[in-house]
């Protein structure tokens, strides 16, 4: 591992803000103590090797001791509490800002640390306390003012007009600095917040698209285990409504025809009610028609607003709806049309969704029909193997035809089923095992 330097130590040290307003006044907190704390170790030098020449060591050298000290301390130990950190910070600053006044007056630094006193104060406390540093900062103007004019604090050239003016042009100052700078920081923290809206519905957003992507793995995966057309499409409408918490959804497959999009799977008691009426929609009308007829997506957010919607009595409750057409390449097989009860319930976001598992239902659908049809396939040849071992087992004609009509009349399903024979130049007869003329016949039933 690679050590840090000293730069990195120091970054590690005061801290990186976080994101809210709090971490970014303790981060410029830290700063600010440490830009004080190094100034004030040079001051401090400078001010023990004059009392060490002078040979001086009276109170006011002990006071300033006591309060490098205790800068050191709230500067470099992080578990003090913020506030406690920061109100030591003002308190040190307005306290210099006094003793600056007594010593020089106006000459001195002093209307500087008491600018500084309110600045830090709504920095770190906010607008109101730093309206209320800037009444403290009257104040104590007002009380020098007082002094002054009574001649209790003299100062050389400096007439209390010039402590009036002074005092009034400070504090204007002070003020509009104080109110520019409560307002940054609203403004700021007004920004952060929206930052964090913004970021909480992105990451919203993100955890619902996992969450639909799982979903719609699992719709997958559960489709691809199914071959029977029919429980293919019951399944696929319980899978959806149940993984994406919709009103209400079905499919529709096209007829033979063409003309029709037949109903042939339904959720809830309205989906068993409209598969047992035989529910169809004529190709082109309402949406799930022109989904079929666009071979597109149609998304109503608000079917009230939509022409050509088709209301159904059966589902009072739906808002919004989405027909997303199955298809494979341009052949468009059904539709999977998915109803909500509420108005901009379905959005793009799901139109996308329900057209990706829609596409999986179409091959899901076609390898489902290829099965049922390789079945057939599979049945119709065995049926013959069968017939034919049976008839090689005739030891007459009788027999072989009693054994076609039968076995073929079972493959078929036919009540009845008969053979008859030909005989050029005479009446079509059938050969019956007792050896009569009349049509041979094997009622099946």
């Amino acid at each position: 591992m690679k050590t840090p330097n000293f730069w990195q130590r120091v970054q590690a040290f005061i801290g990186k803000p976080e994101g809210d307003l709090q971490a970014w006044r303790e981060y410029l907190l830290n700063i600010v103590l440490i830009i004080f704390l190094l100034l004030g170790s040079l001051a401090y030098v400078s001010s023990m090797r004059r009392a060490l020449a002078q040979g001086v060591a009276n109170f006011g050298v002990s006071i300033f001791t006591l309060a490098y000290l205790l800068l050191f301390v709230v500067a470099l130990v992080r578990r003090i509490p913020f506030k406690v950190r920061a109100g030591v910070l003002i308190v040190m600053v307005y306290a210099v800002g006094i003793a600056v006044f007594f010593v020089a007056g106006l000459m001195g630094s002093g209307r500087i640390w008491i600018f500084t006193f309110s600045a830090i104060t709504v920095l770190f406390f906010g607008l109101r306390a730093g309206i209320a540093s800037i009444v403290l900062n009257m104040g104590t103007l007002a009380f020098f003012i007082w002094q002054v004019s009574r001649g209790q604090l003299l100062f050389e050239q400096q007439p209390i007009s010039d402590w009036i003016n002074t005092t009034v042009t400070f504090l204007m100052l002070n003020t509009v600095v104080t109110l520019s700078q409560g307002a940054l920081i609203r403004a700021f923290e007004a920004n952060l917040a929206q930052a964090r809206a913004v970021a909480t519905t992105l990451e919203q957003r993100v955890a619902d698209r996992t969450r639909d992507l799982e979903a719609s793995i699992a719709v997958s995966s559960r489709l691809s285990t199914i071959l029977n057309p029919r429980e293919l499409v019951t399944e696929v409408v319980s899978q959806i409504q149940k993984a994406f918490n919709y009103y209400h959804v079905h499919i529709y497959l096209l007829d033979e025809s063409g003309q029709n999009l037949i109903m042939a799977g339904g959720t809830g008691e309205a989906g068993e009610t409209m598969l047992a009426r035989g529910h169809k929609i004529p190709y082109g009308k309402g949406l799930v028609g022109r989904a079929a007829t666009a071979n597109d997506v149609v998304l109503a957010s608000d079917v009230a607003l939509e022409q050509g919607w088709l209301p159904n009595p059966l589902l009072p409750e739906t808002k919004a709806e989405i027909a997303v057409p199955i298809r494979l390449a341009d052949r468009v097989l059904g539709v999977l049309d998915v109803q909500q009860n509420s108005v901009g319930g379905l959005t793009e976001d799901d139109a996308r969704l329900l057209q990706s598992v829609a596409n999986q239902v179409a091959v899901a659908l076609r390898n489902a029909r290829l099965f049922e049809q390789t079945q057939e396939m599979a049945d119709r040849e065995a049926t013959l193997n069968l017939i034919g071992q049976r008839i090689q087992t005739a030891t007459d004609v009788e027999s072989v035809l009693q054994i076609a009509a039968r076995e073929l009349g079972r493959a078929l399903a036919a009540q009845r089923a008969n053979v008859q024979l030909h005989n050029p130049g005479s009446p079509m007869r059938a050969a019956q095992p007792n050896g009569g003329s009349a049509p041979f016949s094997e009622k099946l039933t």
